[in-house]
């Protein structure tokens, strides 16, 4: 489903035409037998000339739908097509006009007329699962579809209005569960706050009360869950997530998360194919591809999928702060240290600059053993005590592992992965190793 295009005479209305795509989206991806690619994944595509069959060779499928939106007051106005992308044949076209109160009973008939013509017949209603609306007011849900437009932009000052839109939403409508869906994903995704797990964990099972076969909110408690060490409920709830919607990547994601943290990334690579599928291009899906392939000592895999991973959304500090890790792995001093100069400058973090300087004074003067100390010493003193962990694993400098790792658990932060990180193979039967693992995972 390519991004529906904006043909209102206001241009604010885009925020309308993204919600629109992405709820579409969503209603599709509920339908047993197809296999829909994530909103993530399209956006690349928005406002394109790039010719229909090699947008779909890149996404790996076999049609598209594309289509216009139209709002003016109260009225919207919706036109879609479906083509075979593998030869540009159309095979159908429709247009739908309704009032705004009516935006969600369009989409719901626009995806089964889409479906009805793929398969050939009508799905049952339940394939095509959307929390319920009851009588949500045209504005409420319009603060909903704001909401979700600013939150998928993924930073600290957009999230906050994304808050207050999906606040407002619930005033005017205390019974519509997507918005308090919206809410927990604030809270527990701050991109770059400090998370707030409780107000996360409250508002998705609010959703959950107000629609329990809700996948998306599922998935969020699941993390939520996860972060707060409860693994055997994250999982039941990843696992439900997944069954009542099998084409939502981010389940499928949050799911091989945990395969990671409880030290199976076989199992959690498995998954990962499965998201990447759904949402090839989606910059968290590859990134957790990165972390899988260096657990799973597949370093120069991993190298690869480090370097795809700053081509996705450069430039991308998280990207070049995995390829450094790779490269320290197997002592590569040089190439780590570019890497780690490239996040800074991804971060515009000029202290981060001239720690990178001195670090290659040290390396000049004193070679490799002397420059990951440091390296780590000061990964430490600037708040990051999980990647100083990891370096001086490399030094197999257990006190200082142990130490940061304990720090990290009281402080209440998660401490992922480390059940199969390689930095860490040299601690594996330590007792004091051992009693770590058993405070991040108490349960398994």
């Amino acid at each position: 489903m390519l991004p529906l295009r904006n043909l209102s005479a206001d241009p604010e209305q885009e925020y309308f035409s993204d919600g629109m795509t992405d709820e579409l989206i969503t209603d599709l991806a509920k339908t047993a037998g197809v296999q829909v690619i994530s909103h993530t994944s399209v956006e690349r595509y928005k406002n394109t000339a790039m010719p229909l069959p090699q947008i779909a060779r890149e996404l790996g499928v076999d049609a598209v739908v594309e289509g216009t939106v139209t709002r003016a007051g109260n009225r919207v106005r919706i036109t879609a097509q479906l083509i075979d992308a593998r030869n540009d044949t159309h095979l159908w076209a429709d247009s739908y006009e309704r009032d705004l109160m009516d935006t969600l009973a369009i989409q719901d008939i626009l995806a089964r007329d889409i479906v009805n013509k793929i398969r050939g017949n009508v799905p049952p209603a339940r394939e095509l699962h959307e929390p319920s609306p009851g009588n949500v007011p045209p504005a409420a849900f319009d603060s909903y579809m704001r909401g979700r437009y600013l939150w998928n932009q993924r930073n600290p000052q957009t999230i906050a209005r994304a808050k207050e839109y999906f606040e407002d939403a619930i005033r005017q409508a205390p019974d519509f569960a997507l918005p308090y869906s919206g809410l927990a994903d604030c809270y527990w995704a701050c991109w770059g706050r400090k998370p707030d797990m409780v107000s996360a964990e409250k508002y998705a099972r609010k959703a959950l009360s107000l629609d329990p076969e809700f996948a998306e909110a599922h998935a969020s408690l699941g993390i939520i869950l996860l972060a707060d060490r409860r693994d055997s409920a994250a999982r039941s709830e990843l696992l439900r997530a997944i069954e009542l919607n099998p084409n939502y990547a981010m389940a499928h994601h949050f799911y091989s998360g945990y395969l990671v943290n409880r030290g199976s990334p076989e199992e959690a690579l498995a998954e990962n194919d499965r998201a990447r599928q759904l949402d090839p291009f989606g910059v968290a899906v590859n990134a957790l591809r990165t972390v899988i392939l260096i657990h799973l000592r597949r370093f120069n895999d991993a190298l690869v999928q480090a370097g795809h991973l700053t081509e996705l959304s450069p430039p991308n500090p998280v990207a070049y702060g995995y390829l450094a890790r790779v490269y320290w792995l197997p002592q590569r001093v040089p190439e780590a240290l570019e890497a780690e100069r490239k996040e800074g400058l991804a971060t515009h973090q000029d202290q981060w600059l001239r720690d990178q300087s001195e670090l290659e004074e040290i390396y000049r003067r004193a070679g490799l053993q002397p420059t990951l100390s440091r390296a780590a010493e000061l990964m430490a003193m600037h708040g990051h005590p999980v990647a100083a962990a990891f370096e001086y694993g490399i030094l197999r400098n257990s006190e200082k592992v142990l130490e940061l790792l304990r720090a990290n658990c009281d402080n209440g932060d998660v401490v992922l992965e480390i059940r199969s990180a390689p930095e860490f193979d040299f601690l594996r039967h330590d007792p004091r190793f051992q009693e770590i693992e058993h405070r991040i995972h108490p349960d398994l």
